[in-house]
């Protein structure tokens, strides 16, 4: 029901076509010196739909008896039309060091929608109100996904069905213990194209932190913090928080920041990593490792053997790489008006190469094709957020 780009190659080139020209869907944020700075893109405005009163969000993951269960409905969009038919996945990870057997999955449907069919061996009901899935037996940090396909009544069958929640419920129980999962949509918008614009649901994007072979985060300043500040929704002012605040509760960013956790890791990687290298011609004044030799600096390690320290991704080059301008200075070009001189970050080749080098980096974490939610083998946001204050500071 989904597809997959078919290497790593296609998917860091996907990523990076979303970055160098889909424009809207990439955001690259610098790492001041004193926080941690997140943000995400705007969704569009949409045609404005009748305001429902908003409450508590729903809780679409929950633990139970050593098993995380995510009752996950993803799409572009976070709607369907009357009619429609559309997948939803329960996806099942033991987070625990031992199996985990004899958990069972009861899925019901809500007035509104039928399910209509399910993976994994799971039974559906005759009225396709239910599915029962006897979830096998899960090895320590392995994952399960039971895939259902389901259908929206139509107005004829439903003439309520318009601006109708269809989500579904998940019981999930081990042992004696049980708990519900509930998924972010969708929800049925009206057959006219007028509310295409809507967006609702879960908004899943990578976020690569990045620090440069001469620059680095701050002490305290890592993945997890960069996760917490994304994601938190007991943080005040985390994007979470902006984008539920903003939307009356019915959009759920779900930033993935491949790194927290990893305290350090190497280059081991079969496929490689095919970084971006100087393009003569311009005013460059930085480094980045060319055949095998590393730009100086001490972050990576002096021989840079690191990709990852302390939960941050070690780029290549140093601030120079990234961060010199074409032709000179472009805030001389700017202030004289000459729009030759204005080419920002495009000393040693384009502007893209740190969002170009940071999918690379990261692609041996991120399944790119997870981010890509409407299968047009483009991800859909990708988020890069590096050490330093940004073009508009001191570096």
């Amino acid at each position: 029901m989904s597809q997959h780009a078919p290497s790593s190659r296609r998917r860091r080139t996907a990523a990076v076509t979303t970055a160098l020209v889909a424009g809207l869907a990439t955001a690259t944020l610098a790492l001041p010196a004193t926080t941690a700075s997140a943000a995400s893109a705007a969704p569009t405005r949409a045609a404005v739909a009748p305001r429902v009163a908003t409450s508590a969000p729903a809780v679409s993951t929950v633990s139970v008896g050593g098993l995380q269960v995510e009752n996950s409905f993803v799409s572009s969009v976070g709607w369907v039309k009357p009619g429609d038919t559309y997948p939803s996945r329960i996806i099942v990870s033991n987070t625990t060091d031992l199996p985990v057997a004899g958990a069972s999955v009861v899925v019901t449907a809500p007035d509104g929608s039928t399910i209509t069919a399910a993976g994994s061996g799971a039974t559906v009901s005759p009225d396709g109100t239910t599915v029962t899935w006897a979830v096998p037996a899960i090895g320590a940090k392995q994952t399960k996904t039971l895939v259902l396909e389901s259908v929206a009544d139509t107005t004829a069958q439903n003439p309520e069905i318009v601006w109708r929640d269809i989500s579904t419920t998940a019981a999930i129980t081990v042992g004696a213990a049980t708990k519900t999962a509930t998924s972010h949509g969708p929800k049925v918008i009206p057959p006219s194209d007028v509310y295409d614009t809507a967006r609702y649901g879960d908004r899943p994007f990578p976020v690569v932190p990045v620090q440069y072979r001469d620059r680095a985060y701050q002490a305290g300043h890592n993945g997890d913090s960069l996760e917490s500040v994304i994601n938190d929704p007991t943080k005040q002012g985390s994007t979470y928080n902006l984008y539920q605040e903003m939307s009356l509760g019915q959009l759920f960013p779900e930033g993935t920041v491949p790194s927290a956790g990893i305290a350090t890791k190497d280059f081991t990687y079969p496929p490689g990593f095919d970084f971006s290298q100087i393009q003569p011609g311009q005013t460059c004044a930085g480094l980045t490792e060319t055949a095998g030799v590393p730009a100086p600096g001490t972050v990576g390690g002096v021989a840079y053997t690191d990709r990852i320290t302390d939960g941050v991704y070690n780029l290549p080059g140093n601030t120079g790489y990234y961060g010199s301008d074409a032709n000179g200075s472009a805030i001389i070009g700017s202030l004289a008006g000459v729009g030759a001189l204005q080419n920002i970050d495009s000393g040693c080749g384009p502007a893209g190469k740190l969002v170009y080098d940071a999918a690379a980096i990261a692609d041996p974490e991120i399944d790119y094709s997870d981010y890509d939610t409407d299968k047009d083998g483009v991800v859909d946001f990708f988020m890069a957020v590096f050490a330093g204050c940004g073009g508009n500071g001191s570096s």
